[in-house]
């Protein structure tokens, strides 16, 4: 059973109807999901672009998630190099208001881990939960990501499964960057 909240959904993009040129970037493909259709990128400079609105940004408790099936991994250990899943960035910084993001090689530690890492954050800093955690590729993983900013708790979740949790003080700060 799941311990994930119950919460009101504010967007969700099933992607399902195939004309999402004015949030897709680059090059995709079409293919079977877990859940109808989903986009394939070739893992480089791809991305999808979801215009800045008040709805993406709560003030006091977010949950993000989405689904997801890693068919390579970036094993470079350049951190500049993570796979975002979701992310809001702010400014022109490596800071984002909220984020989801996976790296093979991820060096943020200090020595070479396979991460699942979010956060919450603002123009100067961030805190985030994290989990070793190296995904079996071409398996569908449903990953979430919830901040409650009255408790300070954020937790990570995996298929369900809250596999991390920490406190987070920080105040979450937007401006007008999309979500990617």
């Amino acid at each position: 059973q799941s311990s994930m909240p119950v919460v009101r959904t504010v967007a969700s993009w099933r992607f399902e109807e195939q004309d999402y040129s004015k949030y897709v970037n680059d090059t995709h493909i079409w293919v079977s999901s877990k859940y109808g259709k989903a986009l394939q990128y070739d893992g480089i400079n791809d991305y999808v672009n979801i215009s800045d609105s008040q709805s993406l940004r709560p003030s006091k408790q977010i949950t993000i998630s989405a689904w997801f099936n890693f068919q390579s991994f970036n094993t470079t250990g350049d951190t500049r190099k993570l796979q975002a899943i979701i992310s809001k960035p702010i400014g022109t910084t490596i800071y984002d208001s909220y984020q989801i993001v996976y790296g093979a090689n991820d060096t943020i530690l200090g020595t070479n881990y396979s991460l699942l890492r979010s956060f919450i954050g603002n123009s100067s800093l961030f805190n985030l939960t994290y989990y070793i955690w190296t995904p079996n590729l071409n398996q569908w993983y449903h990953l979430a990501y919830n901040f409650d900013d009255d408790t300070n708790i954020q937790k990570l979740f995996i298929n369900g499964r809250e596999v991390n949790r920490s406190t987070n003080v920080i105040t979450i700060e937007y401006d007008s960057q999309p979500v990617l």
